[in-house]
């Protein structure tokens, strides 16, 4: 029930970001070959897809998200 609340849902998101270095793969916008582990199958990703894997713990809803990945860095860089 905590997690129904905006404000300690915000708060458990970004423990989990940062309790898996999530940063780290953010920021490596250039890199494109980056290790994956999924239920034991390896994978070579971008960044986006290495986040959303992990956190998702699959590829629902990659597409979009590498698109907004995609257009964020057109805005930050």
């Amino acid at each position: 029930e905590l997690l129904e609340l905006p404000e300690n849902a915000i708060i458990s998101a970004v423990d989990y970001w940062e309790d898996n270095n999530f940063n780290k793969y953010a920021d490596m916008a250039n890199i494109k070959n980056v290790p994956l582990i999924l239920r034991g199958v390896k994978y070579t990703v971008d960044p986006c897809g290495y986040i959303s894997a992990r956190i998702n713990g699959g590829w629902n809803g990659i597409d979009n998200r590498q698109n907004n990945y995609t257009r964020s860095l057109k805005v930050f860089n």
